[in-house]
């Protein structure tokens, strides 16, 4: 294409707010740090935030051509011209006119050049996002695939001056990049593409991320993922226990590395004492019920507090544990065995024993019952659908640990009337439960539906939740498993939003989501559904370990798959929600040297449970446990688990967290570094040493203890069981610790002083005090305080599972 001049954004252009620099006449004025070679529809606009919150000036991304500055357009012909036409030059001075303002690059159309970018560019890092080849072309296929050969682009560039630039060189690198076909011949150049800068790129100096690596997770469409952390607890695995992870399916918290293995459920963020906290059900796991008690845990992972049932009832079960009113008071299921004649239902003569259904309003602070229902006085076990003995779950009704579980309650809600909303799987009913004097006020489904079914049918249905009420209509969401793995009265389960005209006393579904699957999901017993803020949806697929998100209208963003089915691991909820934590722990880490001199790098290993604002890792090096500390090397936080490798070798390491605005947040304990004996680095690399190798059969080891010239006397490692765990420097130096003891004592005086001058006098020193002391931390730590400054919580779009519904 022959060279296209220049320009201006013409006067008549009133309708867009893209800037008009001419790059021709630009040059270098940050230094280019990271090329993202990743295609397009991998993450990358995720990618360019993220490197912008990372302090990264700014990031070239398609949409600084598109929609940021059109003429950037011009330059792209060019090296277009350059590399597939054989028209003119495009080197380093072009690429620094172009991307001279930013310090990385990602997206289409740069990966067209990954090449002559990295030789431009030797000393930038390598960052290589990918994504499942399948699913890629899918997505491309149906966005810029689309746009590429959009009819209306193309007519509408003929006139606008935005358009007119940009629409031309898109249409230029769509086909001389996927070779005029993206249908045809996309799959071949995405495996080609990324073989090639795999080639092109050392080792050490490139950074390769898969979308969802970790577990199996499959992101879709990453740009329209809800923001938040997923929650979820899985049981009948090696680590049973609460956890949280991010989108991309990388742990953030381990509640089995903080509590222990233990049955958890539904794991949540809650509102208590007006802070955001982690609500989660915790005990002993029986078959269809549990046994234990609510947790309430702070930001720090600590157990503030504990929800015990009340009264006469057993302990509570796993089924439901939620705060509602802010916290003060929590809504617990419990499964109560009590003996009843079942000679009516076949089982007898003598005395048999039913599952009574319960459900309680605690005060959370004072353990006072605030309400309680109960399923045998008002629910005849007559109208239930799941007959003793008949499923893996109904019970046999011949002994208090076998009861005939006639009801099966799995949720509770409550809205601002004060009337409560409850599932009960094995009645296949939702009730509206009076809060006055537990009646029912009107029935679901089940044996005595109120409404009349309209295109709507539910089986073993779980977590009915109020989305909306009024006097005239109500609508609820719920999962319906349509199975209980013995009856089935639907091909896949699915997430329900229902409808309700009491008026004309009907219900219709409104809208359901499935699974991503061939035939879809059928989940035989556990599952939720949750409405997300910005309309998604997040489903959780009960008795298969799954999770996915979809948008209002059905479609699948992200669809993740913890276990799967056949190894019996399984989670009765999962959950999506903003969430800041910094853990009372400190940061672990573990140090290794092959030769412990620097033949052989200093390798780091450094992770910090439950921690959600850490950005990088500073990691300090010393010949002794005291010090004195250097800096040797900074490395972004890249998944749990960092490992970097440091090129000087020393004895003694600590690793500090930071957050994306360069403060310090905390520091590890001060480890030794790990060096092989000669006996042991056979079987050790560059990075680490392997396990201990199985023995042949009937062969031992010989154990024994080692020769130590003076027995061992006075034995010590050289670690300074004083400062085991330094401290963040702050005040020109002085610890924290250090100076608060000085900043107190210095106010007493001086208030004791101040006191002779007045009440007035005090309140204007105090301010001139804090006004200074947040001067000093500004200018120490590079950062803006002020008196009206406060703490920032998780966002408050999301709907807290405590909130009142219907309100």
């Amino acid at each position: 294409m022959a060279f296209q001049p220049y320009t201006p954004k013409p006067i008549t252009d009133i309708f867009t707010e893209d800037t008009d620099i001419d790059r021709r006449k630009c040059h270098r004025t940050v230094p280019m740090r990271v090329l993202c070679l990743g295609l397009g529809r991998t993450g990358t606009a995720s990618l360019r935030t993220a490197l912008k919150d990372l302090g990264f000036t700014d990031t070239y991304h398609m949409m600084s051509a598109s929609v940021e500055n059109p003429p950037d357009c011009l330059m792209w012909q060019d090296a277009f011209a350059a590399k597939f036409d054989n028209e003119g030059t495009f080197g380093r001075e072009q690429w620094d006119q172009l991307l001279g303002h930013c310090q990385a690059v990602c997206d289409w159309p740069a990966v067209a050049f990954a090449k002559e970018l990295i030789e431009a560019y030797p000393e930038a890092k390598v960052v290589l996002t990918t994504r499942d080849v399948d699913s890629w072309h899918a997505s491309t296929l149906k966005t810029v695939d689309w746009r590429a050969n959009d009819a209306e682009l193309k007519f509408v560039a003929q006139w606008d001056w935005g358009a007119g630039l940009y629409q031309p060189m898109l249409r230029k690198f769509w086909d001389v990049f996927f070779k005029g076909d993206f249908r045809k011949y996309g799959k071949a150049v995405h495996r080609d593409y990324y073989a090639e800068v795999r080639s092109l790129v050392p080792a050490e100096n490139l950074l390769e991320y898969r979308m969802g690596q970790g577990w199996e997770i499959k992101i879709l469409e990453p740009e329209l993922v809800s923001p938040g952390y997923v929650f979820l607890a899985p049981y009948r695995n090696v680590d049973p226990g609460p956890y949280i992870y991010d989108n991309d399916g990388q742990l953030i918290w381990s509640g089995a590395g903080t509590l222990g293995s233990s049955t958890a459920h539904n794991p949540h963020v809650c509102t208590y004492k007006k802070k955001d906290h982690i609500c989660f059900f915790q005990g002993h796991q029986h078959h269809g019920w549990a046994r234990g008690h609510g947790i309430i845990m702070d930001n720090r992972y600590r157990v503030v507090q504990t929800v015990e049932a009340v009264g006469s009832a057993s302990t509570t079960d796993m089924h439901e544990f939620r705060l509602i009113h802010e916290g003060k008071t929590a809504l617990v299921t419990i499964y109560q065995p009590r003996a009843y004649d079942l000679s009516p239902f076949g089982v007898g003569p003598g005395l048999g024993w039913i599952q009574d259904s319960v459900f309680q309003e605690i005060d959370v602070e004072t353990g006072d019952l605030i309400f309680e229902w109960r399923a045998l006085d008002h629910i005849a076990p007559s109208f239930s659908y799941t007959c003793i003995a008949c499923t893996d779950t109904s019970g046999d009704g011949l002994t208090a640990d076998t009861p005939w579980d006639f009801f099966h309650i799995n949720s509770i809600d409550k809205n601002a009337d004060g009337d409560y909303l409850i599932s009960a799987r094995h009645v296949g009913a939702v009730y509206k439960i009076s809060g006055q004097d537990g009646r029912v006020l009107w029935e679901l489904q089940g044996a005595n539906p109120t409404f009349k079914e309209k295109n709507l049918h539910f089986s073993s249905q779980h977590h009915a939740l109020w989305v909306k009420e009024n006097q005239t209509h109500t609508i609820i969401s719920l999962f319906d498993n349509a199975s209980n793995t013995f009856n089935i009265t639907n091909p896949e389960s699915r997430g329900m939003l229902i409808g309700i005209d009491h008026v004309e006393r009907t219900a219709t579904t409104l809208q359901t989501w499935e699974a991503p699957e061939k035939g879809g999901i059928l989940s035989g017993s556990q599952g939720n559904m949750q409405l997300l803020p910005d309309g998604n949806t997040l489903i959780g697929w009960g008795d298969h370990a799954f999770y996915s998100e979809h948008l209002f209208t059905g479609e699948t963003v992200m669809y993740a798959k913890l276990a799967y089915w056949e190894s019996n691991v399984m989670m009765y909820r999962c959950n999506k929600f903003p969430w800041v934590a910094a853990p009372l722990t400190t940061p672990s880490l573990w140090t290794y040297s092959m030769t412990g001199t620097n033949d052989s790098a200093l390798v780091t290993y450094v992770s910090w449970n439950g921690a959600t604002e850490v950005h990088y890792w500073n990691f300090y090096v010393a010949d002794s446990a005291s010090g004195p500390w250097e800096l040797a090397s900074t490395a972004l936080k890249s998944g749990f688990e960092t490992e970097h490798h440091i090129q000087t070798s020393k004895d003694w390491t600590f690793a500090e967290a930071v957050d994306k605005n360069g403060i310090p947040l905390k520091r590890s304990g001060v480890v030794r570094t790990f060096i092989p004996s000669e006996e042991m680095i056979s079987d050790c690399d560059s990075r680490a040493c392997g396990p201990v190798p199985p023995l042949a059969e009937g062969e031992t080891f010989d154990m024994m203890m080692p020769e130590v010239s003076d027995r061992g006397a006075n034995y010590t490692r050289g670690h300074d069981t004083a400062s085991y765990y330094p401290e963040i420097p702050m005040f020109g130096g002085r610890t924290i610790s250090r100076t608060a003891c000085l900043l107190g004592v210095l106010a007493a005086v001086a208030f004791l002083i101040l006191l002779l001058f007045g009440r007035r006098n005090v309140m204007r020193a105090c301010a001139f005090c804090r006004d200074l002391i947040a001067s000093r931390v500004s200018s120490i730590m590079g950062v803006s305080l002020s008196s009206t400054d406060t703490v920032v919580t998780s966002s408050a779009r999301y709907r807290k599972l405590e909130e009142n519904d219907g309100t």
